[in-house]
């Protein structure tokens, strides 16, 4: 993996490019095919690069942005079958944007944007495709007095293959003690098919082309308390209500997977966090614990088994720890304990030791030190102790 990234200063604006390649050789067992003991092999290929720039036009903040992603995919589904079920993709996408932001008073502001993509792929299994879309987005935000903060706005989005989105959202934020904020927030999102919802095909997987966009209004509220200078606590709690949603299901054991839509799915839940940070650096000198609460509710039509909808963890803990130990080095330390629906639960340690040498940055991190056995889907387990080390250097 190679990746650079390089800004340009001028009067009165900025210049930035991002530009990044990967070449990833690795095994793909049961990646696909949980539980079927499949060993599937995959090579993938991927260069990207994004040019951005801003500046100010009339008191107007004014920025606009092209990006360009080429990828390539080779997947084996079978090694014991060297000479089937071998997939070739070549995706292409090319987008670009427009954004800018005028002041309306000292207290309100707003933002203007267009934004294009088209992407096309060239697939041995999925075929021969290309779509495209445009989108259109106003952001309102009101300051209306020192302790209440409103934001709102709309965006619509058209495209080629699907009918138009149209998609609100609106934020309030209020301040009404000193240490204490409260929050709300609803909106309108919705998610296209993949190519690979639509058009792939293998033994286990069947696509479907006539999915349509899954959509889903969300609903968060939340508050945020800081006793003291150094602690703070939040509560927040969340639904989401989803339509047309994209899964895949079997209906009979010996079935292939199929994608489909359903017609209704929820989600509710809850995260609660306490957060301490020292006031200078020591050994140990910020730490935090949460807990993350979620239920899932899926009208199933009478389906044998969903692979994806009923995956998140029903509880999950997570202990983050850090400061500073001799020779200036940077310690974090986090600890993951999951409940899950469908694979088992487990307990994860994670650990980062991080130091800088003037422009050069070194850093090591072992993931997983306990050797679990985490399973996000059920019958496809993650890898088990990984270490981990990189250098960069920062050129001025």
């Amino acid at each position: 993996t190679l990746s650079h990234l390089s800004r340009v200063e001028f009067e009165g604006g900025r210049l930035t490019l991002l530009a990044g390649y990967a070449d990833k050789d690795f095994g793909a067992f049961d990646f696909y095919s949980p539980g079927r003991g499949i060993p599937s092999h995959e090579r993938v290929r991927s260069a990207f690069a994004a040019l951005t720039g801003s500046t100010s036009i009339g008191g107007m903040e004014v920025s606009a942005a092209v990006t360009m992603r080429d990828f390539r995919d080779r997947f084996q589904f079978d090694l014991r079958i060297p000479d089937q079920y071998i997939n070739e993709h070549h995706t292409q996408v090319l987008g670009g944007d427009v954004r800018a932001i005028v002041p309306v008073s000292d207290a309100a502001s707003l933002t203007f944007g267009i934004e294009h993509s088209r992407d096309r792929i060239e697939s041995s299994n999925l075929g021969s495709h290309e779509r495209s879309w445009v989108a259109f987005s106003a952001v309102s935000q009101w300051e209306a007095a020192t302790w209440l903060h409103l934001d709102g706005g709309i965006r619509w989005d058209v495209h080629s293959h699907h009918i138009p989105q149209f998609n609100p959202s609106i934020g309030v934020r209020m301040i009404p003690f000193d240490r204490l904020m409260l929050r709300a927030s609803a909106g309108r999102s919705f998610r296209l098919p993949t190519y690979t919802d639509l058009y792939y095909s293998d033994p286990v997987n069947k696509g479907n082309a006539a999915l349509q966009p899954e959509s889903a209004w969300s609903v968060e509220s939340g508050v945020e308390w800081r006793p003291l200078n150094t602690v703070s606590l939040s509560a927040t709690v969340f639904y989401r209500d989803q339509r047309d949603l994209i899964d895949y299901v079997q209906f009979t054991e010996d079935q292939a997977f199929f994608a489909m839509n359903f017609t209704r799915a929820s989600v509710t839940g809850s995260e609660w966090m306490l957060q301490w940070r020292a006031d200078g650096k020591g050994v140990l000198s910020r730490a935090g614990i949460s807990w993350t609460a979620i239920s899932p509710r899926l009208d199933t039509r009478d389906a044998w088994r969903v692979r994806y909808s009923f995956t998140t963890p029903e509880h999950l803990l997570r202990l983050r720890l850090g400061g500073t130990l001799p020779l200036a080095m940077q310690w974090t330390l986090i600890t993951i304990a999951a409940e899950q629906r469908l694979a088992r639960n487990y307990v994860s340690i994670d650990a980062r030791l991080r130091r800088s040498f003037g422009a050069w940055d070194a850093w090591v991190a072992a993931d997983n030190l306990t050797n679990s056995a985490i399973e996000e889907f059920p019958g496809l387990p993650l890898p088990g102790r990984w270490l981990r080390f990189g250098m960069g250097l920062q050129l001025h």
